[in-house]
């Protein structure tokens, strides 16, 4: 029987959900109701529960500092959030923090049925490999590595340069997990990626493994593996192996080589693609991207780390324009994302997949805002220029999101406000300097390109004919 602590200020819908779970006769009960966020943290810090129900608008300690709590001292403990609001910033926090679900109220009795039964799934798992010695011997080979785990790859692996660490994508799992499993001393799929395995294979045998293999399964294979207590280097290899692979790669399999260097696929899209995210076209924002994304992976010969590092400069970018515009430090779970990206997803399917939905659902919630809506078109401009003016952003590339002609745009810019475009958009990145001088030791080369000039000695121009001073004499002088 699995125990759980319900928070909601409400006691009314507090005692109607636990009304629903009763009725449902799951292996759950509740522990203790609590009426805040504050009650619920005195109770838990003295008494452990197996899983958290909790509402995010709540009175005193409320249901945003109570989700910060659990990440930091439960970070593995599953959370169902129910609230209200169809508010971005709280599913954003709700997310940060692991939830399982986010419900909102009024909830259905199949809504909360299904959240809780994710629930029970993820616990029974946790409780099944609890103390499985195969958990171990992945999470030393992913970097965490414990005594346990050494100790345990140590008694697998007597001579370490015997064998190889590969990591396999199967999309037809069937032949390949039993090809993977005759060949490997130790093949396990990796937590939640029940097609990802890692497998453990002595170098005799790595031949044995490659034949025969479905061209739906693709292999990352590592350098000789030299060490056992060394095995996280030889898992970004196979990464690496995998995040190299072109749509005309013939193999299956990938050999790490680590004297190949791919140049940087120069993808000029971004700017476009943040302009319909930020303005909520969510299916725009998708045709484009998988538009582009096709492009660049079936005609241009870009890799799958090319597509990935694409994606991710968005999600960053996004990041950095919602805090920016809702004025909020989040603690946004870049890094968890970027793990996943890199080392969970390798078909062109799941990462153009994972991307679309990701990006599409913050366009989404961007509909709402009505983002550069205004009838004056001048006033959209400028709009976009107090977000932006750190990019290269063209008099064309404006014309072109705002449907009108670059000539007429720049008389009417000047016009409206008696500045010439490329003066207006000079003021913003100087009086973004300004104040980085004035607020940060950061070197002028430093800020030069915070602010958007990639040639400091023209930074030094511009800064100079704004303020009759180089940026070393402003910052003396303020």
């Amino acid at each position: 029987m699995y125990q759980f602590l319900i928070a909601d200020d409400e006691i009314l819908i507090r005692k109607g959900t636990l009304k629903k779970i009763e009725k449902l006769d799951l292996a759950i009960q509740c522990a203790f109701e609590a009426g805040n966020g504050k009650e619920a943290l005195t109770y838990l810090e003295a008494n452990p529960v197996d899983f958290v129900i909790t509402d995010i608008d709540m009175p005193e300690y409320d249901g945003v500092q109570f989700l910060d709590y659990l990440k930091k001292h439960f970070p593995e403990m599953p959370i169902i959030v129910i609230s209200g609001y169809q508010n971005f910033s709280y599913l954003q926090k709700a997310i940060q923090a692991n939830a399982i679900n986010y419900i909102l109220k009024p909830f259905s009795r199949e809504d909360i049925q299904k959240s809780l039964l994710d629930v029970i799934a993820i616990l029974e798992n946790n409780k099944s490999k609890k103390n499985n010695e195969n958990e171990v011997i992945i999470s030393t080979i992913i970097g965490h590595q414990t005594e346990l785990g050494m100790k345990a790859l140590q008694k697998m692996i007597p001579s370490p340069n015997q064998y190889y660490l590969v990591l396999s994508v199967c999309r037809d799992p069937k032949d390949s997990l039993e090809r993977l499993t005759q060949s490997a001393i130790f093949s396990e799929p990796i937590p939640k990626y029940e097609l990802t395995r890692f497998s453990i294979v002595e170098k005799s045998k790595i031949m044995d493994l490659i034949s025969g293999l479905p061209e739906s399964t693709f292999l990352g294979i590592s350098s000789p593996v030299m060490e056992a207590t060394a095995f996280g280097s030889y898992y970004q290899n196979c990464i690496d192996a995998l995040n190299s692979r072109k749509y005309d790669s013939q193999p299956t399999l990938f050999y790490y080589d680590s004297t190949i260097i791919n140049e940087k696929y120069s993808f000029p899209h971004i700017s476009e693609l943040m302009y319909y995210l930020e303005t909520g076209k969510e299916s725009v924002l998708k045709e484009k991207l998988r538009e582009y994304f096709e492009t660049a992976y079936f005609s241009e010969g870009a890799t799958l780390f090319d597509l990935k590092d694409i994606g991710l400069s968005l999600i960053e970018k996004s990041k950095q324009f919602l805090d920016d515009y809702y004025r909020m430090q989040s603690n946004y779970t870049y890094p968890e994302i970027h793990q996943e990206v890199m080392e969970r997803l390798f078909t062109f399917m799941d990462i153009s997949t994972y991307f679309l939905e990701f990006l599409g659902n913050i366009a989404k919630s961007m509909s709402y805002e009505n983002l550069y809506s205004s009838q004056d078109i001048i006033a959209n401009v400028k709009d976009y220029l107090d977000i932006h003016y750190a990019d290269p952003i063209t008099l064309d590339f404006l014309s072109d999101i705002f449907y009108i002609n670059s000539s007429y745009l720049s008389t009417l810019f000047k016009e409206k406000t008696g500045m010439k475009y490329v003066d207006y958009l000079n003021g913003l990145r100087i009086d973004a300097a300004k104040t980085l001088l004035q607020t940060t030791n950061r070197r002028a080369a430093t800020i030069s390109r915070i602010v958007g000039y990639d040639n400091e000695k023209y930074f030094y121009r511009v800064f100079k004919k704004f303020t009759d001073l180089t940026p070393e004499q402003y910052r003396k002088q303020k």
